[in-house]
């Protein structure tokens, strides 16, 4: 529950600040797409060995660096407060794909709405809750689905790591149902734990859609009705 309520809404607005951020035409911009995208193509658990690289209790770079300056060195994966965020940071680092899918949306919105709004005396923030998060928002609604199938589904980072620890501040439902399967061998009941998860997936997915008509703007539908 916390990786799916908390990090789901921390993950999906760093994805659409960082494409909006990365929309911005500048010289180099398409270099720092390309190097901010790259991370998405590592397998993810080449990615999670990589964070034990940095963040290693004895022999990791980040310890390593508060060591020179003088601070003492942080259990990042035996510590109940640092695992969870740590998770979720490697999550942010993996969206390379949902923000080129933000990019892509932003690069859709009529540019005509923001000349209108300039002559309005409309600043840049304004613009943005006025037109740029409602022509996302059904950008929006599928990067929020499918964040939070991911993190519902949530595997390789819980187990290695920390092997769901500390004192199961990192143990996944997916991590918890492989236990049972073939630690416990208990099949059955592993089964009946995933079928579980389906059914609570499948339940906030639909109510998701069922509220996405409060908050979702598509611009085919203007006018109809």
């Amino acid at each position: 529950m916390f990786f799916v309520f908390i990090a789901v809404p921390i993950t999906v607005s760093f994805q659409i600040l960082t494409s909006v951020v990365l929309n911005i035409e500048v010289k180099g911009s398409h270099v720092f797409r390309t190097l901010y995208f790259l991370p998405y193509l590592v397998p993810p658990v080449a990615t999670v060995i990589l964070w034990v690289i940095m963040f290693g209790t004895d022999s990791g770079i980040i310890n390593q660096l508060l060591a020179w300056f003088g601070a003492s060195k942080v259990d990042w994966f035996g510590s109940e407060q640092w695992i969870k965020p740590i998770i979720v940071t490697i999550g942010i680092w993996m969206s390379g794909g949902p923000v080129l899918i933000f990019l892509s949306a932003l690069k859709g919105i009529p540019g005509y709405l923001y000349e209108a709004s300039r002559i309005d005396g409309a600043g840049a923030v304004r613009r943005f809750f006025t037109i740029t998060l409602p022509m996302l928002s059904p950008t929006i609604l599928f990067a929020v689905v499918m964040q939070m199938i991911y993190y519902f589904q949530m595997f390789t980072e819980s187990m290695l790591l920390n092997n769901g620890g500390p004192n199961y501040a990192s143990r996944t439902y997916m991590f918890n149902t492989f236990q049972t399967a073939f630690r416990d061998m208990k099949f059955g009941y592993a089964m009946a734990q995933s079928w579980i998860l389906f059914a609570i997936i499948l339940l906030l997915t639909l109510l998701l859609m069922k509220s996405s008509k409060r908050w979702v703007y598509y611009e085919s539908e203007k006018g109809s009705g």
